[in-house]
């Protein structure tokens, strides 16, 4: 079983990418779902980061064998694609990775709705333009 989840960084000390299609890397943490254990982690660079088209990063992700997205938040449109994929959506998730992997293997880590602050596309904006 292979899980992704946006990240800033490399590896399991990165945090979690608040904008799961524009992060810089996907960490990639497959495990042993009957141990309950890391079989191995490594980083997926974002070679979508700065544009993509609705379902590119899905189809990313399924293409890299991956059967759930740990993330902060994730909008309709996207779990839409994601289910088409068969990837399970967790959302709410915060803080180091290392810590969401913990939790997720002892089934601690549940959904819950997570709302940005605001959009993306209006930081990006005021950040860019």
């Amino acid at each position: 079983m292979k899980i992704a989840i946006p990240s800033y960084g490399k590896d399991l000390n990165s945090r979690v990418f608040e904008h799961f299609g524009r992060a810089p890397y996907y960490i990639i943490v497959e495990i042993d779902p009957e141990k309950k254990e890391i079989i191995s982690v490594s980083a997926l660079e974002n070679p979508l980061i700065e544009e993509h088209m609705p379902g590119q990063i899905p189809a990313l992700l399924a293409e890299n064998k991956i059967n759930v997205l740990i993330a902060m938040g994730v909008g309709r449109r996207a779990r839409s694609f994601f289910e088409e994929y068969g990837i399970s959506v967790i959302t709410g998730a915060e803080g180091l990775i290392k810590d969401i992997v913990d939790k997720y293997l002892k089934g601690e880590l549940r959904s819950i709705p997570y709302e940005p602050k605001e959009k993306w596309h209006e930081r990006k904006e005021r950040r860019y333009g």
